[in-house]
Parts: structure tokens; C-alpha cells; sequence
């Protein structure tokens, strides 16, 4: 496996390429950091894969303001069906408005 440094080395994708979108990329990329923001513009046209999990919590942080660690975890009882979340976290407490997770506050 090659290992590349972007922005550090130039990379072109050939129109062949694919690739798959690990979940750091996505959430700095979808929070718009310059450099994965502008490489994930450059890939945009190519084939992309991702996990179902992974595009879930891209969902969530966009609609929700949650760290990537609260994100997967929302992403997780959201997949799994699960209908209440149990949590010390008071950041949850943005996510029961837009999310079918009901948030159980633990004081």
C-alpha cells in the first residue's frame, strides 16, 4: 500500500481510481478543514464507499453539534435500533431534538 501525505504530496486521482472515505476524513471534511475539505472536493466524480455507520454519523454531525467520538456513539444506538441513550454527557442533550434517540441524563 502506497502511503501518501496530502497537501504535502501532490495528488492527482486518474479517473480509474476508487476509494473508500474513513470516518476522520468525513467529519473533517464535512467540517469544512482546508485540507480535507479541498481534497474531498478533488474526489467528488470518483467512486466512493463508505460504511453505513460512517454516513450516519456524517448525518448527525451535520444536524447535531457533537465531537466525532459523541457522533459515532449517536451513530451507533441510532443504527442498532436502540430508542434511549444513557449518558453523563450534557452535549447529548442538542441531539434528542433531531435524532429518534431519546436521551436519558444521568445527573
Amino acid at each position: 500500500m502506497t502511503r501518501l501525505h496530502y497537501p504535502n504530496q501532490p495528488f492527482s486521482p486518474a479517473p480509474s481510481h476508487s476509494f473508500f472515505l474513513d470516518t476522520s476524513f468525513i467529519i473533517a471534511g464535512i467540517g469544512k478543514r482546508p485540507q480535507c475539505y479541498a481534497l474531498l472536493d478533488s474526489l467528488l466524480g470518483h467512486p466512493l464507499h463508505l460504511s453505513e455507520l460512517v454516513w450516519a454519523e456524517a448525518l448527525h454531525v451535520r444536524q447535531v453539534p457533537l465531537d466525532s467520538y459523541d457522533a459515532l456513539h449517536l451513530a451507533v444506538a441510532f443504527r442498532a435500533g436502540c430508542s434511549h441513550l444513557v449518558t453523563r454527557d450534557a452535549d447529548f442533550g442538542l441531539a434528542s431534538e433531531v435524532c429518534p434517540v431519546a436521551v436519558l441524563q444521568v445527573a
